[in-house]
């Protein structure tokens, strides 16, 4: 049975104390985070607004989330906000920006350098990668017929897309999704969503009956979709049409996943009296369990932009928070991070001992580092078991034959049972 789990905000008046499991890993940038990225269990990044002067839009943990370093500084214009960060690699990766640019990094972020292709000063939403090859970029435009762009050589150079209809696209996309052949477009302001079963051949136009703005979407199946708005929205027909979810009452943001068993909503909204909420569902998003996410004292609010996780077992939330520090009383980029070690809600199943894969995505040999005597199990993203061994002695696996996708690779050694994931490509 599927389980999905997600946070979502509600208008209550904040408690004093950390919420069960979660511990406050920031360092009081001045900024907002409104997205993630995590390569593995150790890469990961932050990325948004600033909010003060000099404040960080880029961030990134190569320890698991345990310490941040800002690397905004080393962009070419310290001065834009980034939209949306996709890496291959420690060192191989794209950002995009406000201001009309997507940037490359070989070596880590240390220095960028710009795609061809994307117009000047038109902002990119968002970038959404197929494959290592085939990429997606959604801009903000007023001209129907270049507000998507699309990459054939792993985002170094960018065309406007045509969607083969005579009206092109109607609306401003800003979210995508995509799974196996199905890939799903949206505009978050009027709700409107295209729809490619062919891997973007050929698309349907659609208007999804959600009356709220859209927050995101994210596939369960080829044709399942979770959305948030002001609620849960659950799909069964590939946004044709939605079931309302009521055991949610208040905003929910983007989605991120851990594995095929649980999913995370993060909060999204207005108010200075927040809780953030942490639901779990096991039955595909129909119902949910609650379980409350309060701040400590010292902030004034908090509010959840993002999720990402560096493990399955350690999901990390990524905000804004207002609080009264030695500084005085300002914003900062806020990050929460679960604590298996701490009081536990339900999440923690074993130790939460991270280990590395690589290479990811990989194509015909993945590599297990550092083990050794280990069983070993690989799921799709189905939870199904596609592959069991015993008692394993090498740190390499054949994953040739494997369907392209994503997948999760479970280890136990000594009792302890440890999770990492990787795309096959």
């Amino acid at each position: 049975m599927k389980k999905i789990l997600v946070t979502c905000v509600g208008f209550l008046a904040i408690s004093v104390s950390f919420a069960q499991g979660w511990v406050l890993k920031d360092t009081l940038f001045q900024a907002k985070y409104e997205g993630s990225f995590f390569l593995n269990q150790q890469y990961g990044w932050m990325f948004g607004e600033y909010s003060g002067a000099n404040g960080p839009r880029l961030v990134k943990t190569v320890d698991a989330g345990e310490t941040w370093q800002n690397i905004t500084a080393n962009l070419p214009d310290v001065n834009v906000n980034i939209t949306d960060v996709h890496f291959t690699s420690p060192t191989n990766g794209f950002v995009s920006t406000d201001e009309g640019s997507i940037l490359y990094t070989n070596n880590g972020g240390n220095s960028w350098t710009a795609t061809t292709g994307i117009p000047a000063g038109v902002g990119v939403n968002e970038i959404h990668f197929l494959d290592n090859t085939n990429a997606f970029a959604l801009l903000q435009v007023a001209n129907g017929s270049d507000r998507v762009y699309k990459s054939t050589d792993g985002g170094f150079t960018w065309i406007s897309y045509s969607n083969g209809t005579q009206s092109g696209w109607q609306y401003n996309m800003n979210l995508i999704t995509s799974r196996n052949n199905t890939i799903l477009m949206a505009s978050g302001s009027n709700n409107s969503t295209y729809r490619s079963f062919d891997g973007g051949v050929t698309w349907e136009f659609g208007a999804l009956p959600v009356t709220s703005v859209l927050q995101d979407i994210e596939l369960i199946s080829d044709t399942s979709a979770v959305v948030t708005s002001d609620n849960i929205f659950v799909t069964i027909d590939s946004l044709q049409s939605v079931v309302l979810n009521n055991d949610v009452n208040g905003f929910c943001g983007s989605i991120g996943f851990d594995s095929p068993t649980r999913w995370m909503i993060p909060t999204y909204g207005g108010s200075v009296m927040t809780v953030n909420d942490i639901w779990l569902t096991q039955d595909g998003g129909f119902s949910w369990t609650n379980y409350p996410l309060t701040v400590p004292s010292e902030m004034l609010f908090f509010q959840t932009f993002t999720i990402g996780f560096e493990d399955t077992e350690s999901p990390i939330l990524g905000g804004f928070s207002v609080r009264t520090t030695s500084q005085g009383t300002n914003g900062f980029g806020t990050i929460f991070k679960w604590d298996p070690n701490a009081s536990s809600v339900g999440l923690v199943e074993g130790e939460n001992d991270y280990f590395n894969v690589y290479p990811n995505p990989a194509t015909s040999i993945l590599t297990l580092e550092n083990l050794s005597s280990a069983n070993i199990r690989i799921l799709d993203n189905f939870g199904k078991v596609v592959l069991s061994i015993t008692n394993s002695q090498t740190p390499e696996i054949s994953v040739a034959s494997f369907a392209n996708g994503m997948y999760f690779v479970e280890v136990e050694q000594e009792g302890v049972v440890r999770t990492a994931r990787f795309v096959k490509n």
